[in-house]
């Protein structure tokens, strides 16, 4: 009996180094079929005396479940456009696949400055998301979305 209570207690601290804090920000699920699914958010901050939002950065992410990893991903290009069509940032971005979910992720920091209420939208080449492209409309509280 002893000797298992610091065991337990060992156990128990390694718990709670591993386990992502209260504050950790989501991630975006693979499905759980075979199919893609898209998500952007994006972090902002007010502009003083102006009604304007600075976008300080913007994050797009594509999973897409595959019935096995390929031995090299395609790099894919992603565009963060505003819902007029002004380009926040477009690149190309290398994939990674692991347990048959292959994902791509970009994260830029444009420190743009937009009008509180725009909505941005990330477009992935390869996917037919122009109907439901993930948006996050720039001075609201919810910063992240998903489609």
């Amino acid at each position: 009996m002893r000797r298992s209570l610091p065991i337990i207690a060992a156990i128990g601290v390694a718990g709670a180094v591993v386990a992502p804090g209260a504050s950790a920000a989501p991630r975006c699920a693979p499905p759980s079929s075979l199919t893609w699914h898209s998500c952007l958010s994006a972090a902002h901050r007010a502009v003083l005396h102006t009604p304007d939002v600075r976008l300080t950065r913007a994050t797009a992410v594509l999973v897409q479940r595959v019935s096995a990893c390929p031995s090299t991903v395609a790099s894919r290009r992603v565009a963060i456009r505003t819902q007029d069509g002004e380009r926040v940032a477009r690149r190309r971005v290398d994939g990674t696949c692991r347990h048959n979910v292959a994902r791509w992720k970009l994260t830029v920091r444009p420190n743009e400055d937009f009008k509180k209420g725009t909505v941005i939208r990330s477009f992935w080449s390869g996917i037919p998301d122009n109907d439901s492209a993930p948006g996050v409309k720039l001075g609201k509280k919810k910063q992240a979305s998903a489609y």
